[in-house]
């Protein structure tokens, strides 16, 4: 017993001692683990890992959910270890000071891992505000099931989860609802995308949001300007441009329409997005370019995945990808370099058949084909040398190419926005001469002196309008010019682009210059009243001054961009002076920017002296509004100018201050290589002839094998030559899009579907909005030109890729001008292949729209395209205006009375063929079908083709409610159905609703109908009216349906069918109410005008009983009763007892006053006179009679 006790006791000695001992022994254990219990905890964390190499093979893990709000936290410089979440939560993060990379994590290293985090919060940092994501700012590692909500706002590699996620990070089962905002690169997963994304949902708004901005000082006129119109992005307002309020929202942080990349998933994506998702709202109306469901711009590989949400924008927007460029590689390499190592290797074989053929001969035979060997040896290892150099010459090349496009574009892309804000200038600069010069010629009559003077002034106000107007128009002429120079696909257009902007700028002179040659008259006429108002000269002598001075830093403006943009168009990109470029253009947008000051600084003077004009010269009259107006409106021309002087600001900056491009070149060492390969071709060469002369009498198998030799020199020989050659016609971009389809991995949308809205202005399109890339360089300039680098040149080619593959849309395509298709708006180059569409499409003011592509310069294979097209000309069921469509299918219908209208194309030149459609009136292409081409088909042979979809077999309409289905009923070709089979509409109150108006006996067409709400109408009144002014004899009160009527008729009624005693019948209506909501109704309210009377009014209803009075209530002039909706009333009139009367009353009493008047005078004898004479009457007639 005691040994068991001691037992026990020792037993708890050593349980206590491990409590005690136990937990620092474990820790020493197990340095590698750290556990995240408080906020505190964090923060020791981000300070430790400071250094990179601390979190390096550490585990973390986060134990509860944390509140960082009002702490020190603020992130964790870099991580290299794992960081395991566990599902838990970091709230409240809010990271606002300046800077870039920011996140919960700046930067996880390729070590490094984050799982299972939560994380909500702000991240609005000022300063350079780049690479921002809400868990990572860079990720090389990996981020595995996490989360992000809240706000994030940069300006460039903006993200939900991570702002750049680098070529060895990886993003899987991540989600976000966060609202993202940047100027370049904004994604709802990754701001850029290089590496890899896995299953991955977004579901938060990418550049969606807006504030709108404040003009300090100024009085903006909403009907004259659009900056109340145009959004500002950010996530909410301030008191302050540079200021950040405690929710985090802030002020705008990029102009309207700057913006570009923008995506739900990545801003830009050169690397793998497979089985991502997103369903929110990505782009705003009219604004920003490249904007896509899951990616802005990508030449990566993009499949299995799917958009749901809104997409909207204003140039390349694409329910998968809004800008889907090429992916590049070389043909060099392939096609030159291991050519020649192929043929090497083949003669290597054959010089050593040689030498065992020529065995026992003499050995200068032998020692030469031994030395000839070596050569070859030699330029097999220089050729492999040579081929890896220009892969990774090339691949720099590429990139260089790709930001310079991307560098310039967006430089014209920004550009086309300041002439718009010019253009609404010079609207309101117009509006506002015109009232000044209504203004002026309202003044002619107050002073003698200076009647002269305004009259001129008025002239010159009003040529200034003019040229305002002009100004105007060019600079909308401009804005086009530039919309066709962006997305000019090739040099013939380009140079047609740049044409329409020269013009339209030297419209722009001619119309600054007749501006100002108006102000010069307008200071002459001021002359005139120098002497009799000295103040009022000197405050618009100097306004006009400023002005005048302004426009014509205009002309010179105007002139100087037109010069230097020439370049752009003018040379191949690898012989552009990017430096020059850059400098010319900061320049001439410099003079432009000052240009616009002074004449913002002029307009400000002018508005201030029309004010006091408008305030003294109050009592001259009502025409001196018009320097009211005129001062409204210039404050309006001054927000569009100040807006366009900020953002050439900001592209001033940009062109400056941007590191500048420039192309690699070849250095010494691959020249040295080149210069080794053509020597060690010559010795080849020489000791081929040497072998040949001294084996001349070796016989028939050693000759053989020279030939041999000989022939695969030959073939050397003429690879190189051939590489050599600068073909006019050569094209410094090869596609290769239609080769290897199914196994492409780069350069490739595939297996994914879009059944969200997509709307842009131009290039608008099912899963891209344009497939293209943004220049065709010189085709006779290559990187290895003699002329330029000194070494020896061989011709070079880009392989260009870019495939949609086995693709669908199922949402409504829009753009407001051109390029409208199914699967892609533009395709200037690549292939489609294996799409559908069952979207309807549609260019609202535009032409090319098309089932597939709007406007294809590309490949069309084997796609299906089941809609609705509506464009003005270049509508084709298959491509608005195609070149290579093969194998198609179209069942469409079309709605258009332009012309270039066809089933399979609007327009083609180019392979076509072998595709059918389902006969109807628009024909194959133009018009006309084409046997083997475009072929028209019966409905029920059309879908007996091979691999029909089934979407082609099963039509069917559709029923929406606030845009949600309701129901489906499907139908057979040519079938009728009742209208009592349609769905019920859910009422809402004070509406009515209904389905649209169609005929359902012989459809042949999917059809969808929206639920039409229309507001109730509580009153409708009769079109018969009474009185002056006109008022409607009837109105009926209730809940009518839209387009409710009174019929109301004549009726007649005879009196002794209404039982009455005095009263006589006025009229009789017959009344039908049509539209009533509730059919079901048996009495609705009626106002009646009746007739003007001095009796009674009775109303009279005609029920089944008979006729009953209906008794009624005053209203004014009204009469207020009820009854049936569809029934007849008579009105009847009962005099006035009391009024019938009180008339004969009254004249009983005109008598008996008459008789006592009359009694009166005889009295007083004053009728004797009157007796004297009815006497004399008497006699007459007496005489008479």
């Amino acid at each position: 017993m005691k040994l068991k006790k001691r037992i026990v006791a020792l037993l708890i000695i050593i349980a206590i001692f491990i409590n005690i001992a136990g937990i620092p022994a474990m820790a020493a254990q197990d340095e590698k683990t750290i556990y995240i219990n408080s906020v505190q905890d964090l923060v020791k964390l981000s300070n430790d890992c400071s250094l990179d190499t601390y979190s390096q093979g550490k585990m973390v893990y986060l134990k509860r959910d944390l509140d960082v709000s009002n702490s020190k936290f603020a992130a964790i410089p870099t991580f290299g270890g794992t960081f395991n979440g566990g599902g838990h939560t970091i709230s409240g993060l809010k990271i606002t000071k300046a800077g870039s990379v920011q996140g919960v994590f700046r930067y996880i290293q390729s070590s490094g891992k984050v799982i299972n985090l939560n994380v909500s919060g702000i991240i609005q940092p000022s300063g350079s505000k780049q690479e921002l994501g809400g868990i990572a700012g860079i990720n090389y590692g990996e981020i595995l099931n996490c989360s992000f909500s809240g706000s994030i706002v940069g300006s460039k590699s903006v993200g939900g989860i991570a702002g750049v996620n680098e070529t060895t990070g990886t993003i899987k089962g991540c989600s976000s609802s966060a609202t993202v905002t940047s100027d370049r690169w904004a994604g709802g997963i990754t701001g850029k995308n290089l590496g890899s994304v896995f299953y991955s949902t977004n579901k938060g708004k990418v550049n969606a949001v807006y504030t709108q901005k404040r003009t300090p000082n100024t009085t903006v006129d909403s009907k004259n300007s659009n900056s109340d119109i145009l959004p500002k992005f950010g996530v909410g307002t301030d008191a302050s441009r540079n200021q950040t309020s405690e929710t985090g929202t802030g002020d705008l942080l990029n102009e309207p329409g700057s913006y570009m990349d923008a995506g739900g998933i990545a801003g830009h994506s050169s690397g793998i997005i497979q089985y991502c998702k997103n369903s929110g709202e990505i782009g705003y109306p009219h604004v920003g370019y490249n904007v896509g469901g899951i990616a802005g711009r990508q030449n990566g590989y993009l499949t299995n995945s799917s958009n749901q949400g809104e997409i909207q924008g204003r140039k390349n927007i694409g329910g998968i990808v809004g800008q889907m460029e090429p992916n590049l590689s070389l043909q060099y390499s392939e096609d030159t370099f291991q050519k020649v190592g192929s043929h090497l290797q083949k003669m290597s074989g054959l010089f050593d058949n040689l030498l065992d053929d020529v065995h026992g001969s003499s050995n200068s035979i032998s020692n030469q084909i031994t030395d000839t060997m070596k050569a070859i040896d030699s330029a097999l290892v220089t050729t492999n040398t040579l081929a890896h150099q220009t892969t990774d010459l090339i691949s720099e090349g590429s990139e260089s190419i790709n930001n310079s496009s991307e560098r310039i574009t967006n430089s014209l892309a920004k550009s086309e926005q300041v002439f718009e804000q010019l253009e609404n200038a010079a609207d309101n600069m117009s509006i506002a001469a015109k009232n000044a010069a209504d203004g002026f010629e309202n003044l002619r009559g107050s002073s003698s002196k200076a009647a002269e003077a305004m009259e001129d002034l008025s002239d010159a106000f009003d040529k200034f309008g003019d040229g305002a107007d002009k100004l105007q128009d060019a600079s909308d002429k401009v804005v086009e010019a530039f919309d066709k120079l962006i997305v000019a696909p090739n040099e013939d257009e380009r140079k047609a682009a740049l044409e329409d902007l020269q013009n339209a700028l030297a419209s722009a002179q001619s119309a600054s210059q007749e501006m100002n040659s108006a102000l010069q008259n307008a200071v002459t006429a001021l002359q005139k009243i120098r002497e009799e108002d000295p103040e009022a000269y000197d405050e618009l002598n100097q306004a006009l001054a400023d002005l005048s001075s302004g426009t014509t830093k205009l002309i010179t403006a105007f002139s100087q961009i037109s010069a230097d943009l020439s370049v752009v168009i003018s040379n191949s990109l690898p012989s552009i002076d990017l430096d020059g470029f850059a400098s010319g253009m900061a320049s001439a947008l410099e003079s432009f920017n000052e240009a616009v000051d002074n004449v913002t600084e002029g307009f400000e003077k002018i508005s201030d002296a029309f004010n006091e004009m408008y305030k003294a010269s109050n009592d001259l009259g009502e025409g001196l509004g018009s320097f009211k107006d005129a001062s409204n409106n210039l404050s309006s021309a001054l927000a569009n100018l100040s807006d366009a002087s900020a953002k050439m600001e900001q592209i001033i900056s940009e062109l400056t201050e941007e590191p500048i491009i420039q192309l690699p070149v070849p250095d010494e060492s691959y020249s040295n290589h080149l210069d080794q390969l053509y020597d060690s071709l010559s010795e080849i060469t020489s000791g081929i002839e040497t072998i040949n002369n001294l084996a001349a009498d070796a016989g028939t198998v050693v000759t053989n094998d020279l030939k041999a030799i000989t022939a695969e020199m030959n073939n050397i020989g003429e690879e190189l030559a051939s590489s050599n050659e600068q073909k006019e016609d050569a094209n410094l971009f090869q596609d290769i899009s239609d080769k290897e389809l199914a196994d492409a991995k780069e350069g490739k949308v595939a297996f994914s579907e879009n059944t969200g809205v997509v709307s842009g202005d131009v290039s608008a399109g099912g899963i891209a909005g344009s497939m293209s890339i943004f220049y065709e360089f010189d085709r006779e300039n290559d990187v290895l030109n003699p002329q330029t680098t000194g070494t020896k040149s061989l011709n070079f080619a880009y392989k260009t890729r870019a495939v949609i593959y086995q693709s669908y849309n199922r949402g409504e395509i829009t753009t407001k001008k051109n390029c409208a298709g199914g699967i892609a708006g533009e395709a200037d180059l690549g292939t489609v292949y294996g799409c559908q569409n069952y979207g309807n499409i549609k260019s609202t003011d535009g032409n090319y729209a098309g089932g597939i592509a709007g406007s294809s310069l590309s490949t069309i294979r084997l796609s299906y395209a089941l809609t609705e097209i509506s464009g003005k000309s270049y509508v084709g069921g298959i491509a608005g205006s195609g070149e290579n469509i093969d194998n198609c299918y179209a069942f469409i219908r079309i709605n258009s009375d332009g012309e270039h209208l066809g089933s399979i194309a609007g327009a083609g030149d180019g392979n076509i063929t072998d595709n059918y459609f389902v006969k109807n009136q628009w024909n194959g292409v133009d018009g006309i079908s084409y046997s083997g081409k475009v072929v028209p088909q019966e409905y029920n042979n059309f879908i007996m083709a091979e691999d029909m979809p089934t979407e082609f077999k099963n039509l069917k309409l559709r029923f929406l409610v606030d845009g949600k289905e309701i129901a489906v009923i499907p139908f057979h070709y040519g079938e009728a159905i009742s209208t009592k089979i349609l769905p019920e509409i859910k009422p809402k109150s004070g509406y009515s609703a209904k389905w649209p108006d169609y005929d359902y006996s012989n459809l042949t067409f999917n059809e969808t109908f929206e639920a039409e709400y229309d507001p109730l109408v509580t009153a409708i009144a009769s079109k018969q009216t009474r009185g002056k002014p006109a008022r409607p004899i009837l109105i009926a009160e209730s809940s009518f349906e839209k387009g409710a009527v009174i019929n109301l008729s004549k009726a007649e009624t005879k009196s002794k069918m209404i039982s009455v005693n005095d009263q006589s019948i006025l009229e009789s209506w017959k009344v039908t109410v049509n539209g009533l909501h509730d059919g079901n109704a048996r009495e609705i309210k009626f106002r009646y005008l009746a007739p003007e009377t001095s009796g009674k009014i009775h109303i009279w209803v005609k029920k089944d009983s008979g006729w009953e009075e209906e008794a009624y209530k005053a209203d004014g002039s009204y009469l207020i009763f009820t009854m049936e909706p569809q029934g007849v009333f008579t009105v009847t009139m009962q005099p006035n007892i009391f009024l019938k009367y009180l008339v004969v009353w009254i004249a009983l009493a005109s008598l008996l006053i008459l008789i006592a008047v009359f009694f009166l005078m005889y009295r007083r004898g004053k009728l004797l006179p009157v007796q004297a004479y009815l006497k004399k009457l008497f006699k007459k007639i007496g005489k008479r009679s």
